[in-house]
């Protein structure tokens, strides 16, 4: 546990293992503190299972964010970043989807998914990864998300995080 303070902080972790703060939170918080480092680039990039884990457990009827128009523009500028650095690395089809996935957004929140841009972020994590953009997105997204609150989700959440953490360590 002493290892896991280092990380995140002792508040995060005991909010982690205590319940003071919700799942989605807690990933947000983790998601936005791995994702800061200047110039523009992630400080840990080997947050994909912990991208996963919000994939396997992201609830089902939680699809709609209902977003301010701020909180949408935000978003998109995060969008737009993840386009560039797709179209940087050649990925000219798959920042052709992620722009299609955001425009359902735009649309609609019913039709938009955040399963299905966690999905693709985590598809093409070799590309996107060493970025900000995609951290704060899933910071943002998984903040108003309202994840399954159990001992067995926090378990695993704590278990992931432990073995980022020691990869770090290597």
């Amino acid at each position: 546990m002493n290892n896991l303070k280092s990380f995140h902080g002792e508040d995060q972790i005991r909010g982690l293992c205590l319940k003071h703060l919700s799942l989605g939170v807690t990933i947000a918080n983790i998601f936005a503190d791995s994702g800061t480092r200047l110039p523009f680039k992630a400080k840990q990039n080997n947050v994909l299972p912990l991208l996963k884990f919000c994939l396997k457990e992201h609830p089902v009827k939680s699809n709609e964010l209902n977003l301010s128009p701020d909180e949408l523009n935000y978003l998109s500028i995060k969008i737009d970043s993840m386009v560039t650095k797709l179209v940087s690395c050649g990925r000219q089809n798959e920042a052709l989807q992620v722009q299609k996935l955001f425009e359902m957004l735009h649309l609609s929140n019913s039709l938009f998914h955040i399963f299905n841009l966690y999905k693709f972020i985590a598809e093409n994590w070799t590309y996107l990864k060493s970025t900000q953009s995609p951290y704060y997105f899933i910071a943002y997204c998984a903040r108003k998300t309202s994840y399954l609150e159990n001992n067995k989700t926090r378990l695993e959440l704590l278990s992931i995080l432990a073995a980022i953490l020691e990869e770090n360590a290597d």
